[in-house]
């Protein structure tokens, strides 16, 4: 399982041992997260999804991003991009060689921040995803910003392809009541999701 490989390698998370992070810092929160910076952590990951699809006969799969909202150190997330981008490709082509043996797409989907600067900020390069169609479903949020949320970002992205770009509804944190949730699915309506 995952947690055994966190505390089996702690030389390959986020935070460094033995290093001093101050709390309160975005790179305390982030600390114990995988470092997707290391060969390592990709294909222990991607390893899993793969597993799933090879194992069970599914529909699809979700890779969530927003878990753990950090994958690199904060200072280079950014550059790294293209570590994620490499194992969603490997996934996806690994997906495909599946699907045509059981003569069928399997459907990939992926949960990603509200933003595509929070996603990009954070080492996510959902746009590549989206035109290299490695992607199948967008989902964007975790439904916490419902009203911030920039799904018309994500829409834009998928404009020319099959992806479907879908706003996360999330009754926790404020949301209550149909009329609000209606109202919120309506927006994301409105921005073409």
């Amino acid at each position: 399982p995952s947690y055994h490989f966190r505390r089996d390698h702690p030389e390959l998370l986020i935070g460094r041992p033995d290093e001093d992070i101050p709390d309160g810092t975005i790179d305390s929160g982030i600390r114990t997260g995988l470092n997707f910076a290391f060969p390592e952590v990709r294909a222990h990951l991607s390893s899993i999804a793969i597993e799933l699809v090879e194992r069970w006969d599914v529909d699809g799969i979700e890779l969530d991003w927003l878990r753990h909202p950090g994958y690199f150190r904060t200072e280079e997330a950014y550059g790294n991009r293209y570590l994620v981008t490499d194992l969603v490709r490997k996934v996806r082509r690994r997906m495909d060689e599946v699907g045509d043996e059981r003569g069928r797409r399997i459907e990939l989907a992926v949960r990603v921040p509200a933003t595509k600067f929070n996603a990009e900020r954070i080492g996510l390069d959902v746009a590549s995803w989206i035109r290299e169609r490695l992607v199948d479903i967008v989902i964007v949020g975790g439904g916490f910003v419902p009203f911030e949320t920039r799904v018309d970002e994500f829409v834009a992205a998928a404009e020319g392809t099959d992806c479907q770009v879908y706003g996360c509804i999330e009754r926790l944190g404020g949301i209550e009541g149909d009329e609000m949730v209606r109202a919120i699915a309506a927006r994301y309506f409105h921005l073409g999701a």
